[in-house]
């Protein structure tokens, strides 16, 4: 076994040294682990956009058009700084025979495929065919997902890292931790 000796003052020196050292990296240390959490976060919803999209094209084979697989770019999924960004656009859409916008509501926001009352099997709006197929809202999956999303792949010892990395300085918590 391993033993110290350190008189009073010198203790309580480098004690207070750490207690007010520490007050001044808590920003820091804060900052730096919410930004490793920001980007777990990130990566999770990249993949579960992804996912859900995948699915929604999944949920219904086209029997009169060929698919442009434009809604896998309707959302834009950012990491700025410690936030992540979502946004939804009909931007991407672009070369439909519906306005980018009409299209985003019925595809993204209500879910539907496919299909026109006025979309024949040629490639004219000339005749009704049938009814577009609805299935499922990719943006309210999205949502649902989101309400229920919790970073559970935080590493711990990540963070205890960044921690040290801040706290090793101070001879105070070189001596107990």
């Amino acid at each position: 076994m391993k033993y110290i000796e350190i008189d009073f003052q010198y203790l309580m020196k480098i004690y207070y040294e750490f207690v007010n050292g520490i007050k001044k990296d808590d920003e820091a240390i804060a900052e730096e682990i919410s930004k490793m959490i920001a980007e777990q976060a990130y990566e999770d919803i990249k993949q579960a956009y992804a996912q859900i999209i995948n699915n929604w094209y999944a949920s219904y084979s086209p029997l009169y058009y060929s698919r442009q697989y434009s809604l896998k770019n309707a959302g834009e999924i950012s990491l700025q700084g410690t936030s992540v960004r979502i946004h939804m656009s009909s931007d991407p859409m672009g070369g439909h025979h519906l306005n980018n916008d009409g299209l985003y509501e019925l595809t993204m926001r209500q879910g539907y495929h496919g299909g026109s009352m006025y979309r024949g099997p040629l490639y004219i709006w000339s005749h009704p065919t049938r009814k577009a197929v609805q299935t499922f809202s990719p943006v309210e999956a999205m949502k649902s997902w989101l309400a229920g999303y919790s970073n559970k792949s935080v590493d711990n010892k990540k963070i205890e890292s960044i921690v040290r990395k801040y706290y090793s300085k101070y001879e105070f918590f070189r001596l107990f931790y």
